[in-house]
């Protein structure tokens, strides 16, 4: 079992920490072509499955999508070179209310 994590997802950024952060854009969730939804605000703890020097990617599986643990959040004490993140498979029930628009594939 990886290291676990919270993220924090709000203005189509993925925080790591309230200081770091990586852009939707820059994670497997843009080649769906979703749009995050402006006032989305969500709490996600996350295991953290693989770590990648090469182009800086971090694999994530969520355990929580509902985190009450925003204390903790604030708290983490990341170092982080990571330049991607990749999702592994997100329950969509848990996913779609944060979005503003997507384009299903078929």
């Amino acid at each position: 079992m990886g290291r676990r994590i919270i993220i924090h997802i709000s203005k189509g950024m993925i925080f790591l920490n309230p200081s770091i952060s990586i852009s939707v854009s820059d994670t497997n969730l843009a080649e769906g072509e979703v749009s995050i939804k402006e006032r989305a605000n969500a709490f996600w703890e996350v295991e953290i499955t693989n770590e990648t020097t090469v182009g800086n990617t971090i694999t994530l599986k969520v355990t929580n999508y509902r985190s009450r643990n925003i204390q903790y959040f604030n708290n983490q004490q990341i170092q982080s070179n990571w330049l991607k993140i990749h999702f592994r498979s997100l329950d969509w029930n848990e996913f779609e209310p944060l979005l503003s628009s997507y384009r299903q594939t078929l």
